[in-house]
């Protein structure tokens, strides 16, 4: 079954083993998936979850989309200054 990326999957992929950046990698999770959402113009559910009937353009998640969430996370984490 397919879910979200979790934290400690980010932190995997950011190579980050300390427990004090898991509040803003979480928020960088979520920032992702609303990314992502906003780009492919779909709401993004977990694999089980029941995608309501009025949501006509939902899908579940998937590989390709999980890659991209590790993507946007990766460039947000270290790029969190201001530019």
């Amino acid at each position: 079954m397919m879910m979200f990326v979790t934290a400690e999957e980010a932190k995997l992929h950011l190579r980050v083993t300390e427990p004090d950046e898991d509040t803003l990698i979480t928020a960088l999770i979520a920032a992702a998936y609303s990314n992502v959402e906003g780009r492919i113009f779909r709401k993004v559910y977990e694999t089980g979850a029941t995608i309501p009937a009025e949501d006509t353009t939902g899908i579940h998640v998937n590989e390709a989309i999980n890659a991209a969430v590790l993507l946007i996370v990766g460039h947000l984490y270290a790029n969190r200054e201001d530019v």
